[in-house]
């Protein structure tokens, strides 16, 4: 069941709308009151390499949020956790000790750099201790209510990165500052919920679906994005003229098509509306066994002990889903990219959470795969061999295709009035 109100440790999407009229000063002199249209969706992070943040737009921006959420190929990199406000001093001194280390880089003596040695080595000390710390912080206030007012962080799932408001200048708007995502903690990372309108007040439960603002106290500033340069970034990288490819081509993952990303950044205009949409509860230790949606996986096949994986080759007749099983001497390359699948729960809320097999109604629950090199959904195609038509797993071409692939237990079949939760390590039946 569904939760209505906002929990420390929930996993969540942020969904942010301007109106359009109001989004820049030249709209804004020239507004039709009878204009309705808005700019809108998600926001967004790849991290890792790249520490930017993003508002995604998706294809159909009239649909259902928490519908089209769960269509996107990169839904992963929608998904935050919301934290309380962590401790941070470590990380400051050492962030301070770096500049101080540089500034004498070259013009100090044996002693200052013994001395520098051992600050850093008792610093890293205390930095690993903090976040010991730090995580009994998000423990002790776990399932907790998160009220208007309250002083929060937003770590990026994905790449367990936290949301930062930086004071350098935006690439999209000079009045503004930089939104991106650190790992390293600092007060810049926390954020104030605050309501926009007065029929929320400060100390209530924040609810899901209320409009906020998110406010930055460290740059007294909002978070905001800008949709005037679309941010190009998945273009494929053109053939070079008379040199043969040294691989095969392949469709890697990109964005969806109509899908578009635009910078994000922090400033005082304070008309950007945010909602708040569950993705899932927390996860325990209790539940780590249980498959959720949105994990990444791997399917063995019990007997043949081959990893489900796929390629997907523009330029042949079928994309190919096959069992991969290394005989080589290197045991790294056991394991290949290709054989990992994202967990997908095909349903408006709660995509996250876990993956039940029989639903309240006694029907099997659907539940789709999708290849994390790809973005494509696993699924089912005719193949003419001879005069047969069989039936063969293969990667749907098209990407707004909303087929499921259902896992189900195969003795569930004969005690349909059992409920049955997807777990780790257990064997199931993947029927056409």
């Amino acid at each position: 069941m569904e939760q209505d109100f906002l929990k420390y440790g929930d996993l969540v999407t942020l969904f942010g709308s301007i109106p359009s009229s109001i989004q820049s000063p030249v709209r804004r002199s020239r507004r039709n009151p009878f204009q309705a249209f808005v700019s809108t969706g998600f926001l967004s992070a790849i991290g890792f390499t790249d520490d930017r943040v993003f508002l995604q737009t998706v294809p159909n921006p009239l649909a259902d949020p928490l519908i089209a959420v769960g269509d996107l190929k990169n839904q992963r990199e929608l998904v935050f956790q919301v934290w309380p406000k962590l401790s941070c001093e470590a990380h400051k001194q050492m962030r301070k000790l770096k500049k101080e280390r540089d500034l004498l880089n070259g013009d100090s003596d044996d002693e200052e750099k013994e001395a520098t040695e051992e600050a850093f080595i008792k610093l890293s000390n205390r930095i690993k201790e903090e976040k010991k710390a730090n995580q009994k912080i998000l423990e002790y206030a776990l399932n907790n209510p998160v009220v208007y007012g309250s002083e929060v962080q937003f770590m990026h799932v994905s790449s367990k990165s936290y949301l930062k408001a930086d004071i350098s200048c935006s690439e999209s708007d000079k009045s503004a500052y930089k939104f991106e995502l650190s790992d390293e903690y600092s007060s810049k990372m926390v954020f104030k919920i605050c309501p926009k309108y007065n029929v929320r007040q400060e100390g209530e439960p924040i609810q899901f679906g209320d409009q906020v603002l998110i406010y930055s106290g460290k740059l007294d500033c909002y978070v905001n994005f800008s949709m005037s340069n679309p941010i190009e970034m998945d273009k494929e990288i053109p053939p070079i003229d008379n040199i043969p490819p040294i691989t095969k081509p392949f469709d890697y993952r990109t964005l969806d098509e109509g899908s578009q990303r635009y910078e994000a950044h922090i400033s005082q205009f304070r008309d950007c509306l945010w909602k708040i949409y569950h993705y899932s509860s927390y996860k325990s230790e209790e539940e780590s066994m249980i498959v959720r949606g949105g994990d990444l996986v791997r399917i063995r096949h019990t007997e043949h002990e081959a990893f489900l994986a796929a390629d997907y080759c523009m330029q042949a007749e079928n994309p190919e889903v096959y069992g991969r099983l290394y005989y080589g001497e290197f045991s790294e390359e056991s394991e290949s990219i290709n054989s990992i699948w994202e967990v997908e729960i095909d349903s408006r809320g709660n995509k996250g959470g876990n993956c039940q097999i029989l639903g309240d109604k006694k029907q099997y629950k659907h539940i789709r795969l999708r290849h994390l090199l790809t973005g494509r959904v696993l699924e089912t195609g005719s193949l003419e061999v001879g005069h047969e038509v069989w039936r063969i797993p293969m990667l749907l071409p098209s990407n707004f295709m909303r087929n499921s692939y259902p896992l189900v237990f195969p003795w569930l079949r004969q005690q349909p009035k059992k409920r049955a939760i997807l777990q780790y390590s257990l064997q199931y039946g993947l029927p056409y």
